[in-house]
């Protein structure tokens, strides 16, 4: 039979080294959570539970708010229980140091960059909008949905009949797509000739 879990965790913890320590899953019944800082990122977060005389490991990571970060993959291993409990700590470790951290860290890392790179994007975005907005006193922006990050921009309501301009920031924010209603003809022409490919 397997040591207690909880137990081995916190001797594998010290095995581990400085920094790392072993609790009970406050989300996970069955689990316990190896935790650890990380330099520069996102801490350790190790899960691992007892499955039928395995110790299942996965890594956690933080989404920091972005339910995108969701989709970045963690590794996920399965060790053997099936020893005498003073040397699965020993063969746990020896696992999670060869199969488990250093994809654990790749994907750390990976949290690490997208979520910068969405905060650039986003930072785009938010200067882009305030450049439209500077362009047309009175514009206002919808709504954004949680369906999609691309803000869009309206100039003030002239009536049916008057120029209607919408703008749509792209998601990067270095591009916009224009709408334009109420256009008579010859303006549709000179617009068309100022951004009209060259022949």
């Amino acid at each position: 039979m397997p040591a207690p879990l909880l137990t081995t965790a916190r001797r594998t913890a010290a095995l581990l080294g400085p920094g790392w320590s072993a609790a009970p899953d406050p989300h996970w019944p069955r689990a316990v959570l190896l935790t650890a800082p990380r330099p520069g990122g996102d801490p350790y977060q190790v899960r691992i539970s007892d499955e039928d005389g395995r110790l299942v490991v996965y890594g956690l990571t933080d989404n920091h708010g972005d339910n995108r970060l969701n989709s970045i993959t963690t590794p996920q291993i399965s060790v053997t229980a099936d020893m005498p409990a003073r040397q699965l700590p020993h063969h746990l470790v020896a696992h999670l140091r060869r199969r488990f951290l250093p994809d654990y860290d790749t994907a750390l890392e990976q949290v690490i960059t997208t979520l910068a790179r969405y905060q650039a994007q986003a930072a785009a975005r938010d200067a882009t909008v305030q450049l439209l907005l500077d362009a047309m006193p009175g514009a206002w922006v919808g709504p954004v949905t949680a369906n999609t990050d691309r803000p869009t921009v309206h100039s003030p309501s002239e009536g049916p009949e008057g120029l209607g301009i919408t703008a749509h920031v792209e998601r990067h924010g270095t591009r916009v797509g224009l709408g334009l209603r109420n256009l008579t003809p010859e303006q549709a022409a000179w617009i068309c000739r100022q951004f009209a490919p060259d022949q």
